[in-house]
């Protein structure tokens, strides 16, 4: 089932409590609490991609086909989509024929699962949550051992979806800058 999104302008989302926690969270650098750490990973659940955001299909994703017509570069898609043609077809990090709804659905269970972990990111002033879970079925020929889901807590919408080739060494926090795990994935 695809979620339709509102469209959002920059720094919107930021008026969800979950992401004015995310905000303090980032900004006080004190750790979350178990039941924020569940507020954070539901909300985010629930948003999926930003349907209303149309991205440039850019050059990776050229030549694809996509529903019914080859795409051009200068073709504009919703942001789901221009990562699920990047990261399922053209890189085939998820199984041969995974369509576009399921990979969204995937997206879902990595935020959701119990056993993924959360890491909370900020950079120049935005803020960042990144989850990430065992791909095990749903590892592609080119896939890895974990699915990423990031999040734009500015955008109130998922910025990505994919399955990182360094697996948690992806992951290079910098601590003085408040980027930590919220929650670390189970082994």
């Amino acid at each position: 089932m695809r979620r339709q999104h509102a469209s959002s302008s920059e720094g919107s989302g930021s008026a969800h409590p979950v992401n004015r926690l995310s905000h303090e969270l980032a900004e006080s650098r004190r750790p979350a609490t178990d039941a924020e750490i569940e507020a954070i990973r539901k909300h985010v659940a629930d948003v999926g991609f930003d349907e209303g955001r149309l991205v440039r299909a850019g050059g990776v994703i050229v030549d694809l086909v996509w529903n019914g017509r080859v795409v051009h570069a200068k073709d504009q898609l919703h942001n789901g989509e221009v990562h699920f043609l990047k990261h399922v077809v053209r890189g085939r990090q998820w199984p041969p024929g995974t369509p576009y709804d399921e990979y969204v659905e995937i997206l879902r269970q990595a935020v959701s699962g119990l056993d993924g972990g959360g890491s909370l990111e900020s950079r120049f002033g935005s803020v960042r949550l990144s989850f990430v879970a065992r791909s095990f079925e749903y590892r592609g020929p080119e896939g890895a051992e974990l699915i990423l889901a990031g999040y734009s807590v500015d955008y109130d919408a998922w910025a990505t979806g994919y399955q990182p080739e360094m697996g948690l060494s992806h992951f290079v926090l910098d601590e003085s800058r408040g980027e930590r795990w919220l929650r670390e994935p189970i082994p």
